[in-house]
């Protein structure tokens, strides 16, 4: 049903004033959740005024937040010289003069002092919320955000997402487990499980006490935990009273995707997002893989290598512009991701964009003769054939004609496992690669508890 009265300018009115509550609230908030739930409550009324607006009045909107973050760019130096080289002349009048502006990545700030990358409010400023990634893709990248917007967004957003899925936000927090790095603006608890530590067993136990104990109802997880955690509850025939589980991060696949509702009895759900811009689109409950973009904070764009605008249902390089971080503005920013604008409108009736995203481009095997295998493809042939014989796997490739496998196996390898396990690779990479197998005594999860059973070349 579509939403009558929605005033691109008004809702910005409405959305400042809900920042300067989150203000005045924000020295309240509990060690874990967003205990003035006045502010998410608010934010999420203003959210469900968007999602069926029509798609002229959000870009409205965007328009309209578009100018005020580049002009709070046109003040930090670097931003200042990255528009006069570009020639982008502001305030700009429609959303497709961004145009004008060459893409960057986190490469493009190596090496650059934060005064020069931040908003002159916020250096040294407490409101400053200072991140950084991993990095997994072989460049670190440091960058800040104004805690209250990410405090306010993240449990909006995530509440929406958990709503679409038609669970009641109802009763007290934490209703949500996480394995996800921990943020105070996740009403949950956080929990850790390592499954190749040797105090594997007696985690998982305490894992699903607290689970129990706190009433968690959704769990929140990227795919690769999530799919460990299935498949450890298969194992163990044990069971939680979970209503939703959500995956961020990776892409879940289909298969996947239904082994893990067998094992934890309740619907799965994809969120795309990433450190820098926090929850980036939702999918959509009733259409797996397609996405509605959070367009209120996010102007999302489908791009080729130079930064120019691809035709909708074209794939290409996913290129977002943050709306709201005014501390450290992100313009035109690749994260490697590929994916297209879906043209099609949606059967739940939401006007929010959809977007189909293919993952990273990173997330690929890649071949001698220049050819790619999508990794997905090989996570499926480990999953289905090699489920009752590997407790936790991972493949890196070393070189561009090598592939390292390692392995934990539940029992002692069969005479034949590796011979078995290399006839299955070789129909998806050939015999262009060496493979070699390893079963080390200890693992290097990675940082942000994500643990990777993928390592490419690019990050060896």
């Amino acid at each position: 049903m579509r939403r009558l009265g929605f005033s691109p300018r008004w809702n910005e009115i409405k959305r400042s004033g809900i920042h300067l509550l989150s203000e005045v609230l924000l020295p309240y908030r509990e060690p874990y959740g967003f205990s003035h739930r006045l502010v998410t409550a608010a934010y999420r009324r203003l959210l469900t005024e968007t999602e069926y607006a029509d798609s002229r009045q959000v870009e409205n909107l965007q328009l309209l937040r578009l100018k005020k973050i580049l002009k709070t760019a046109g003040k930090i130096p670097w931003w200042k010289d990255h528009f006069a080289n570009a020639g982008l002349v502001l305030p700009v009048s429609k959303l497709n003069d961004l145009e004008k502006l060459p893409p960057v990545t986190k490469y493009s700030f190596s090496g650059i002092s934060r005064a020069q990358f931040a908003s002159r409010f916020f250096p040294g400023h407490p409101r400053l919320l200072l991140h950084r990634t991993s990095g997994t893709t072989g460049a670190p990248f440091e960058w800040g955000v104004d805690r209250n917007t990410l405090f306010v967004e993240t449990a909006s957003y995530l509440h929406r997402a958990i709503t679409w899925f038609g669970i009641p936000i109802r009763g007290k927090y934490p209703f949500i487990a996480t394995f996800v790095y921990w943020s105070y603006a996740v009403p949950g608890i956080e929990m850790w499980w390592n499954p190749v530590a040797s105090s594997e067993p007696r985690d998982f136990v305490r894992m699903l006490r607290m689970m129990r104990e706190n009433n968690s109802r959704v769990l929140f997880s990227y795919p690769t935990n999530l799919l460990l955690f299935a498949k450890k509850l298969s194992e163990l025939r044990e069971r939680v009273p979970l209503e939703l589980a959500l995956a961020t991060g990776q892409r879940l696949n289909d298969e996947d995707r239904a082994y893990v509702e067998k094992a934890l009895g309740c619907p799965v759900g994809n969120l795309y997002g990433s450190r820098e811009f926090g929850q980036m689109a939702i999918e959509c409950p009733q259409r797996h893989h397609w996405y509605h973009i959070n367009s209120e904070r996010l102007l999302v764009e489908i791009t080729d290598e130079v930064g120019k605008r691809l035709p909708d249902g074209v794939e290409g390089i996913i290129t977002i512009t943050s709306l709201e971080n005014h501390a450290m503005p992100l313009i035109r920013y690749q994260l490697g991701d590929r994916g297209r604008i879906i043209p099609e409108t949606c059967p739940c009736g939401r006007t929010l964009p959809l977007l189909e995203f293919f993952g990273k481009d990173m997330d690929f095997i890649r071949l001698p003769n220049g050819g790619i295998i999508p990794f997905r493809h090989i996570n499926l042939v480990v999953l289905l054939q090699f489920f009752d014989e590997i407790e936790f796997y991972q493949i890196v490739q070393a070189s561009l004609y090598r592939l390292i496998i390692r392995l934990k196996l539940k029992n002692r390898a069969s005479p034949d496992f590796e011979k078995r396990f290399l006839q299955k690779l070789r129909v998806y990479v050939g015999n262009e690669l060496d493979v070699s197998f390893e079963y080390p005594d200890s693992w290097n999860i990675s940082e942000g508890r994500k643990m990777k059973v993928f390592i490419p070349l690019a990050t060896y």
